[in-house]
């Protein structure tokens, strides 16, 4: 299901998308009903600690209110927290006391609200609503790509020996070119059927290698020069199929 709409953003008119997806609303549920939990457990040891200083008998001076709802605060930090457990301190008799609940129905407010959605804000105006959520879900391959530049083995970004502006922009340039290269490699295999990350790909055609074979001279003098062939190495399946599929035979030899 998805909700399109157009808003005001920042001073300047964006497309707006609202996704509601059955099986995040489950995940997203759990993942809330745990943080709940463990702020209540929370409130209850800090309501223990807070009555046993008040026994009599009890040595040392208690906590004071202000430290006490410092640290409610740090207990409800988080998102919808407050929303939905209610806490406050209350005085009874001199002694200071904490409050605290579940708002059942606020919980079931936000799962009907709020849980299992997502808010996409374009400025791609002309795109479908199914392109604008496919994008926003692509999102995933910006990451890898970051990560990809992080690797110490393939299209890494380091180790970087310069040290000068101009140098470390080239240098940032190069790094950028090589992952969009790989990339390129990696989508058109895909087109074919042949899913790989870059760095199974690229550990795969690096195993592709040319090897030299050096003939003796064929004359009986043997003045003349050694005749020299290349060949390409043995190739697994998938080596051969990449082999192919990129025309690696159209780059000659020098």
């Amino acid at each position: 299901m998805a909700y399109r709409c157009t808003k005001t953003v920042w001073g300047k008119d964006r497309t707006i998308v609202v996704t509601r997806s059955d099986s995040m609303l489950p995940r997203t549920t759990r993942r809330h009903t745990r943080g709940f939990v463990q702020q209540a457990r929370g409130s209850r040891e800090l309501r223990g600690k807070l009555r046993r200083s008040q026994m009599p008998g009890t040595r040392g001076k208690g906590y004071a209110r202000e430290s006490l709802q410092k640290h409610l605060d740090t207990l409800t930090q988080g998102q919808y927290v407050k929303e939905i457990l209610r806490a406050q301190f209350v005085e009874s008799s001199g002694k200071l006391d904490l409050k605290f609940s579940t708002d059942q129905k606020a919980f079931a407010r936000l799962q009907r609200t709020r849980l299992g959605k997502r808010i996409m804000c374009t400025d791609n105006d002309d795109w479908s609503t199914a392109r604008i959520i496919q994008g926003c879900r692509a999102q995933h391959l910006v990451e890898t790509a970051i990560r990809q530049m992080k690797n110490p083995h393939w299209v890494s970004f380091s180790p970087c020996f310069p040290w000068t502006d101009q140098k470390l922009r080239a240098h940032a340039f190069y790094c950028v070119l090589a992952l969009l290269l790989t990339s390129l490699l990696m989508r058109e295999a895909a087109r074919d059927g042949i899913e790989m990350s870059v760095p199974a790909l690229l550990e795969e055609l690096s195993d592709v290698t040319e090897v030299t074979n050096l003939y003796a001279p064929s004359g009986e003098s043997g003045k003349d020069r050694l005749r020299a062939e290349a060949v390409l190495s043995d190739r697994s399946p998938l080596q051969e199929r990449l082999y192919k599929l990129f025309d690696v035979g159209k780059y000659p030899s020098k």
